[in-house]
């Protein structure tokens, strides 16, 4: 039952690093948006990037949701530039969920980021949207459950 109790203990640390990492990936796509808004010369770009980035965050929305309407609508209106421009930012925050964020969060919480990465896209895969979510609750529980091996390695190793 020990070890039981080091897996939920570990689960907190590693939901907590997990937390953190995807402030770090909203930090990178709100830094993504700023810019982009910014040399599309978009009014309140900054307003604009913020709730971008905060739409961007939640499981199932995402920042299509903005992005690609907004960009129909300035196609409609003749708006080439800002719609290829404002296509470009969606495929970029993609990349950056798809790629970067598995990275961030695998290296943070103490997992290969190659198997954390794996993790995301085989959830995407097998569950589609709820892939998002139940990968990364799989990544914070693979993690702590390594973590709490390492630990009860280190134990036995330091009492032999």
């Amino acid at each position: 039952m020990d070890t039981w109790k080091k897996i939920g203990e570990q689960i907190g640390i590693s939901l907590k690093k997990f937390i953190q990492a995807k402030l770090v990936a909203m930090g990178i796509n709100l830094v993504v948006f700023l810019i982009g808004f910014f040399i599309l010369k978009v009014k309140h770009w900054i307003l604009l990037g913020i709730v971008t980035t905060i739409v961007d965050a939640l499981p199932f929305v995402g920042g299509g949701v903005i992005l690609m309407p907004w960009s129909i609508i300035a196609l409609i209106q003749g708006q080439g530039k800002l719609a290829g421009g404002l296509i470009l930012l969606f495929i970029l925050s993609f990349l950056i969920h798809q790629i970067v964020e598995p990275l961030i969060i695998g290296k943070s919480v103490g997992l290969n980021p190659l198997y954390s990465f794996g993790i995301m896209v085989g959830a995407l895969l097998i569950f589609g949207p709820w892939g998002a979510i139940i990968g990364s609750l799989a990544t914070v529980v693979l993690s702590a459950v390594v973590e709490v091996r390492k630990i009860n390695n280190r134990d036995r190793d330091y009492l032999e």
